[in-house]
């Protein structure tokens, strides 16, 4: 716990604080939250709590193969998208992926090949349905924002394809040269998105896991990476109670290849995480809708609740893999 003036030192959540925590879960988290929350927190090691999971996640999943429905919270939009489709993947990639043949996957890798928004630069962040239901700004479609928010889309898509789509088929292709595309453009591109560099740190995580560094050449880019995603953390703690890069943005276990030279800025936000979770609740979220908050007041409330629940999850995960946690 902190000192009488608030002076951090490795703290760690309680057992009580878990239980608090998983209460709040139990109360307010929707099924798909609530699945992923007992595969990780609550099963046993023989029990098969990644089918939960896969099904639970199903029903976010439309004809085409992609997924829309609301899966992330701030858009309701019920078509498919390609930025809701990455996230049901890495859903599924953090419990375990189902098998290759599984629905889920085969209708993916169907949904990314005829995606009708693709272009020849990849995957695009929005897109115009998103427009006549409840959303955040930011998903309100955007031509201009989307040249360099797709950037990361694409990327982390291009990641995925790689892992799961076969070798030589013609979606496997095309993420192979999407992939050698954008590491080229690398350095010559200043904005790649609020998820540009996670899209790019995916990709060369993917092409290293299948050995592919033959094929995609990933060069000094790790180098560049770590010294781009160094640059972008807000080392001011004061501004992270706004929706500021924070070092957990990109390493998210004691082994990431990110973690070297940021040690001690991830400490201090590891111990800012257990110093400001609300007593018997979880962690607020640190964006709003903005304007759109007026246009969509009960919409905005439901999706802050869900994204507590994702976000809950997401930082107890961070907390337990640096021992940060005493019940879990």
């Amino acid at each position: 716990m902190a000192d009488e003036n608030g002076v951090a030192g490795m703290l760690t959540l309680s057992a009580s604080d878990f239980q608090e925590i998983r209460t709040w879960m139990h109360r307010n988290a929707r099924p798909l939250e609530l699945a992923i929350w007992v595969h990780h927190f609550e099963s046993s090691p023989s029990s098969d709590t990644r089918s939960a999971v896969w099904e639970a996640l199903s029903h976010y999943q439309n004809e085409d193969g992609g997924f829309g429905n609301g899966l992330e919270p701030d858009s309701w939009n019920p078509d498919s998208s390609p930025y809701t489709t990455l996230k049901a993947i890495e859903l599924m990639d953090a419990v375990g992926m189902p098998p290759a043949d599984h629905p889920l996957l085969q209708g993916i890798l169907t949904y990314l090949a005829a995606c009708p928004h693709a272009t020849v630069n990849g995957w695009p962040f929005s897109i115009p349905s998103n427009d006549p239901f409840p959303h955040a700004p930011w998903w309100t479609f955007d031509p201009k924002a989307n040249e360099f928010e797709s950037i990361g889309v694409t990327t982390g898509l291009c990641a995925c394809i790689l892992r799961l789509a076969p070798a030589g088929s013609a979606l496997h292709t095309r993420a192979v040269t999407l992939a050698n595309q954008w590491i080229d453009q690398f350095l010559t591109v200043d904005n790649f998105g609020e998820m540009g560099l996670g899209g790019f740190c995916q990709l060369s995580e993917a092409v290293r896991e299948t050995g592919m560094e033959a094929t995609i050449p990933l060069g000094d880019l790790q180098q560049r990476l770590r010294a781009r995603i160094t640059a972008s953390i807000e080392y001011d703690t004061t501004q992270w109670i706004y929706h500021k890069v924070r070092p957990s943005w990109y390493i998210r276990t004691p082994e990431s290849p990110w973690l070297p030279g940021n040690e001690a800025i991830l400490e201090t936000e590891l111990d800012y995480l257990v110093r400001t979770r609300p007593v018997k609740g979880v962690w607020d979220i640190d964006w709003s809708w903005f304007d759109n908050n007026d246009v969509y007041p009960k919409a905005f409330a439901i999706s802050e609740n869900w994204w507590k629940g994702w976000c809950a999850i997401d930082k107890l995960l961070l907390l337990r893999r640096f021992g940060r946690c005493e019940a879990v």
